[in-house]
């Protein structure tokens, strides 16, 4: 009951903090819009697609249509990694939890722009 009423308490704290709610929004929100992207952009196929663009190299890994889900997959699970993590540091480690949140909303950046440049390299 007690574990029950500080997690209650610190969940309270975590929430209230508008840095965190707004990269916590943002995350999402990036993350959906890849998903959207290759949604409307990918269809099944039996050919291959790219699946990673390299700015040096161009096109450097192709595979399955699917496997292109991988990207927003990979995305959503350092999302929660980073937000699990977070909360859990939150009372006693504020400023690495503001990273661990800040680094989750960047990293899906990175991953849109990869999205992006991939969808722009197989057209």
């Amino acid at each position: 009951m007690e574990n029950q009423i500080k997690t209650k308490s610190k969940l309270i704290l975590f929430i209230k903090d508008k840095l965190i709610i707004i990269c916590i929004i943002l995350s999402f929100l990036l993350n959906a819009v890849i998903w959207i992207i290759l949604y409307y952009k990918i269809k099944p196929t039996a050919i291959p697609i790219p699946l990673h663009y390299n700015i040096y190299f161009g096109i450097d890994l192709i595979g399955e249509w699917y496997k292109i889900y991988f990207i927003p997959g990979f995305g959503l699970i350092i999302f929660f990694i980073n937000l699990i993590i977070s909360f859990i540091i939150y009372k006693t480690e504020k400023i690495i939890s503001y990273f661990l949140i800040f680094a989750s909303m960047f990293s899906q950046l990175i991953l849109l722009g990869a999205v992006l440049l991939i969808i722009q390299q197989s057209i």
